[in-house]
């Protein structure tokens, strides 16, 4: 090789090195440009729909409990919605019948509990439940809602049924996962009392309450 053909393969060398590094920086400029555009996600709400088989008025089933967290696990922020049961006082004290919904804060002993004004029991075969629960993060405070329940039970009421609210350091709720919800929702006892428990959306908003996305994936927790 003559000394022309090795100083252009040297600068082809330079030139794939200095392409390679360009490339290289492509995925890093793109997670840059979509951070500065993307919202932070400070509301998530669920969508679901409960069928119930037979209910047992006798021995109160089905009992149902929802799980929400605010990550992929339950070991920080999360929230439980009972549905033919609820809880009060502190220590928590059973109570079969009605609905209510906990929040539960790592920095406390024991969950904050609220529960919804009727205690009848389910007792309709067939009967399909429905509901929105939400998780908001706003100026520090996490709250848990219920919201938009249908069920023969207990009636149809539109807008916000129960809330419940707690201080909480998180900046956002980018770590929450449906597939949680999911794995950690469902009958607890008397479990062929329930014919099907299904999430069938779930949305994402920011801190202004505009819709950053939908999910429409129907996910299955039961059976």
């Amino acid at each position: 090789m003559d000394k022309s053909q090795f100083d252009r393969l040297n600068r082809r060398r330079a030139a794939i090195r200095i392409a390679s590094g360009a490339l290289a920086l492509l995925p890093i400029l793109r997670e840059e440009s979509r951070a500065s555009t993307c919202s932070a996600v400070e509301q998530v709400e669920e969508d679901w729909t409960l069928v119930v088989g037979r209910p047992d008025t006798t021995n109160h089933a089905p009992g149902v409990k929802m799980i929400m967290s605010t990550q992929g696990d339950l070991l920080g922020y999360s929230a439980d919605y009972n549905i033919n049961f609820h809880k009060q006082g502190n220590p928590d004290v059973f109570i079969p019948g009605g609905f209510g919904i906990d929040l539960c804060d790592p920095t406390k002993s024991s969950p904050i509990n609220v529960s919804g004004t009727s205690g009848a029991l389910l007792n309709t075969q067939g009967e399909t439940l429905s509901w929105t629960q939400r998780l908001q993060l706003s100026d520090g405070v996490l709250s848990f809602s219920l919201r938009n329940t249908s069920s023969t039970t207990w009636g149809s009421v539109n807008g916000t049924v129960l809330t419940v609210s707690t201080n909480c350091p998180l900046d956002d709720l980018s770590a929450y996962d449906p597939t949680q919800s999911v794995a950690n929702s469902g009958p607890i006892w008397w479990r062929d009392r329930v014919t099907s428990l299904t999430l069938t959306q779930v949305r994402y908003y920011d801190g202004q309450k505009n819709l950053l996305s939908t999910d429409s994936t129907v996910r299955s927790a039961y059976p």
